[in-house]
């Protein structure tokens, strides 16, 4: 029998594409594993026992996705009237965070029969997550370059840039969930804007929704995406949207913004990227490019106009964060007295500027490539009608301006800058030569960073584990259990995780009253009196156990709580000159403060002076 002609190419074709979908799972797999061993190999990070090791928001989630594994994988009942977090008020868990992605990880932990620690199954979960991202990338360049192999090269760069792996050993922060989403909708968005089907469409806009889903900033980075698409709009006059199908992009995205308990807690429903789809979509229905602008452009303003005059935008303070970094050109000012509080605790951490030396580090070689190509196709555009390729560098050029503005946005011009290098690549002759060589070279750069990588969170200072370890244990054994502990926002996540007493400051600030808690916290306690504090605690949060962190009130927290610049010494007559005294016959004569425990002397600093960190108190009713 004669072998069918049409059925040969065909072979062919599904061999190739089960041979580039082999590749790809290969890359995220090694990626995941590389992740995970890089977490596992930091000679701070311990595999059996997280205590030293959360605090913070990861502290607080291990907390959550802990209750969730005992309920057996689904949220529990008790979550609708929590007490835990914010002592003494009852909130609805699901109200103030995403949660998806915490069921999966207790389901996770649940289905390897809890043989590791929790923590060790979170840092395995969040590698494959983030190694997932590559799908997207890959996605992206294969839409942009039109070549599998130039996209999986793409891929390949992708996962050996440093800014990838910036969450490397937490575990629990909300931003390895979202990446991956994120990643599958541009690359979504890409096949739909060349196929312009409603299938392809709603994908896209089915991904962009599980990514609002996922995180509190979700939103911030869909609405980079969604001002690229509206100056679409404003240059051409046609909306992106104008193709079969478009409404299900603004559709998604309401439903997501009304159904998720915490997007309809924040008042998402306004946020930039649901105004601005609406309002591309509205768009479509005027008759001439005029007409477009004016109706989409004016109905996106319109709705987040609304939402924030109705105080439903949640998210205030961060643009106001925005507003002063561009103030002060992303310097923080010496003294922040003249900022608002809520402006100054968020400026730290992950809402840090970045330094030049440390982003071009971390983008690295595939930064500065994307970089090129995002200009080369910006100027290209100005020739011609915008395509995708044009909006991609767009959003990249804008990625790196968000990244200037926060430190955990570096992610994002890591996620396109290679398949804007791979979009480049297939102009040139000896392009994919070329782009493969660069993958050499920044695997190359990349096991150089790797190779002495460790996890800051860990090793600042190195004591500082031991302390916490100290702490909670102690909080553990001398405070009675369901006695609620008032301590600084980092602190009590820790307390929160290890012995399950209720918080009363809470490091999670998306929300108005954790925010308007951490700012009252740190204004009582550097600026009044022992007694003004004691009164605080006791009668406004009714509590009676106390535990004060010199690491964080004295020294990371001086610029947030408004001091004047120079010395670390607190304000004389001050709740925080007496309760971070070093002599034990002064904390133990504090009027209304019972010192039971404090920092042992054999823990120290490397040059054997005591690190004395932490005092537990109780307080007189």
């Amino acid at each position: 029998m004669e072998p069918d002609p049409a059925a040969s190419p065909a072979r062919c074709v599904g061999r190739r594409r089960a041979l580039v979908a082999a590749a790809l799972l290969v890359l995220v797999a090694a990626t995941a594993w590389f992740r995970a061993h890089a977490a596992f190999s930091d000679p701070q990070f311990d595999r059996r026992n997280p205590d030293g090791l959360l605090k913070s928001d990861p502290a607080l989630l291990q907390a959550l996705t802990a209750r969730i594994v005992a309920a057996g994988g689904s949220i529990p009942e008790d979550f609708a009237a929590d007490r835990t977090l914010e002592h003494p008020d009852v909130i609805d868990v699901a109200a103030r965070f995403p949660l998806g992605h915490l069921v999966l990880v207790a389901q996770a932990h649940r289905l390897l029969g809890g043989g590791e620690a929790l923590h060790v199954t979170a840092v395995r979960a969040a590698a494959l997550s983030m190694a997932l991202a590559l799908a997207g990338v890959f996605l992206l360049a294969r839409e942009l370059a039109g070549s599998s192999r130039l996209a999986l090269l793409a891929a390949l760069l992708a996962a050996a840039t440093p800014a990838f792996h910036r969450t490397i050993g937490f575990g629990f922060v909300d931003e390895d969930w979202f990446w991956p989403l994120f990643a599958l909708h541009v690359g979504l968005s890409a096949r739909a804007a060349r196929l312009r089907s409603p299938g392809a469409v709603l994908a896209a806009a089915l991904s962009a929704a599980a990514a609002l889903a996922t995180w509190h900033a979700a939103g911030f980075f869909l609405a980079l995406e969604a001002l690229v698409l509206l100056g679409v709009l404003a240059w051409t006059g046609r909306s992106p949207l104008a193709v079969r199908g478009g409404f299900l992009a603004p559709l998604a995205l309401l439903v997501a913004a009304l159904a998720v308990p915490f997007l309809r807690e924040a008042g998402a429903w306004s946020s930039i990227p649901v105004a601005a789809a609406v309002g591309l979509w509205l768009a479509t229905c005027a008759r001439t490019p005029r007409g477009a602008r004016a109706l989409g452009l004016g109905a996106a303003g319109a709705i987040a106009a609304a939402g924030a005059l109705a105080g439903e935008g949640a998210y205030g303070h961060v643009f106001a964060l925005l507003l002063a970094k561009l103030e002060h050109l992303g310097l923080r000012p010496r003294d922040g007295s003249a900022l608002d509080a809520e402006v100054r605790i968020l400026w730290q951490g992950p809402f840090a500027t970045p330094s030049l030396g440390h982003a071009a580090v971390v983008l690295s070689l595939s930064g500065a490539l994307g970089t090129l190509a995002a200009g080369r196709a910006l100027l290209a555009a100005r020739e011609r009608a915008p395509s995708v390729a044009s909006a991609a560098a767009a959003l990249c050029l804008l990625s790196l301006f968000a990244a200037w503005l926060a430190e955990r946005a570096l992610v994002l011009p890591a996620l396109l800058a290679p398949p804007l290098s791979a979009w480049a690549a297939s102009r040139l002759r000896a392009g994919p030569a070329l782009l493969a060589g660069a993958a050499l070279a920044q695997i190359a750069l990349c096991a150089t960073w790797s190779a002495g990588y460790r996890n800051p969170w860990y090793h600042a200072p190195l004591v500082r584990q031991a302390e916490i370890r100290w702490m909670v244990e102690t909080v553990a054994r001398v405070v009675p259990r369901g006695e609620p502990v008032a301590a600084d926002f980092m602190t009590s996540a820790a307390i929160l995780a290890k012995s399950g007493n209720p918080i009363v400051f809470s490091p999670k600030w998306e929300a108005r009253e954790p925010r308007r808690r951490a700012a009252e916290l740190l204004e009582v306690f550097h600026h009044r009196s022992p007694e003004e504090f004691r009164r605080l605690l006791v009668e406004r949060y009714r509590v009676r156990w106390l535990v004060v962190d010199r690491f964080t009130l004295q020294y990371l927290a001086r610029w947030s709580a408004g001091l004047p610049p120079g010395s670390f010494e607190p304000l004389p007559g001050t709740a925080a000159a007496a309760l971070l005294a070093q002599d034990d016959a002064a904390l133990r004569s504090i009027q209304g403060y019972e010192l039971v425990a404090r920092s042992p002397d054999s823990i120290r600093h490397p040059d054997g002076t005591p690190s004395d960190f932490h005092r537990i108190f109780r307080l007189a009713e």
